[in-house]
């Protein structure tokens, strides 16, 4: 399966947002981090809410 460019761009920001989710980085490692990362909302030590269930579940 070949990807067009707007469906790799939604595949890469998919996989960043998970990497995000348990390690404040979306690069997941925070040897990596971007311009303001961690984001306060994703600091280590910071409360997970609720899931969020998906469109397929």
């Amino acid at each position: 399966m070949v990807l067009d460019a707007g469906e790799r761009k939604q595949v890469l920001e998919r996989a960043a947002h998970v990497r995000e989710v348990p390690t404040g980085f979306r690069s997941g490692s925070e040897g990596l981090p971007a311009s303001g990362e961690p984001r306060a909302a994703c600091a280590a030590g910071e409360p997970v809410g609720e899931p969020v269930r998906g469109e397929g579940g």
